[in-house]
């Protein structure tokens, strides 16, 4: 009976490698991962060799940096917005990062462009009415930011 159970165990093993080989692909499974898993080390090796990134001084396009002044019809108040680096976003600030979606279709807009303005999932129209360089904004809460942690951070 031992060796009976043995012998199916060994044919459930067997015919378990041939499932995986046949339905999800194994031997392509093992050559994705290997791919991609030489891929995460080259991605770890960029972000561990990376530098600080430094906003163009430019007021011409809404690029990571600016500070956009936007008028929104209805609302008497023009908005004011520093578009972030990627992850950068504190509310408070008013510093979103690029990637959001409020930001998403400002990038590269000129003055008196239209765009779509989203705050809380809701689409307006807006449309450009300044546009300033990374020194009236951007970078001025970073001089106030410390490395020691000390003072304003975004």
């Amino acid at each position: 009976m031992v060796a009976a159970a043995n012998s199916g165990r060994e044919a459930l093993a067997q015919g378990s490698d041939d499932l995986l080989e046949r339905d999800f692909g194994l031997p392509g499974i093992l050559d994705h991962m290997s791919h991609y898993s030489g891929r995460l080390g080259e991605l770890f090796s960029i972000f561990a060799s990376g530098e600080v990134f430094t906003p163009r001084e430019q007021a011409d396009c809404v690029a990571i940096g600016t500070t956009v002044v936007l008028q929104v019809p209805g609302q008497v108040d023009e908005v004011m917005v520093i578009v972030g680096g990627y992850g950068e976003t504190n509310p408070s600030k008013r510093v979103f990062s690029y990637t959001a979606p409020a930001l998403s279709d400002l990038i590269g807009k000129q003055v008196e462009d239209e765009v779509l303005w989203v705050v809380n999932g809701e689409e307006r129209d807006a449309t450009i009415a300044q546009i300033l360089p990374p020194s009236k904004g951007y970078n001025q809460l970073y001089a106030k930011a410390s490395p020691k942690g000390e003072g304003e951070q975004l």
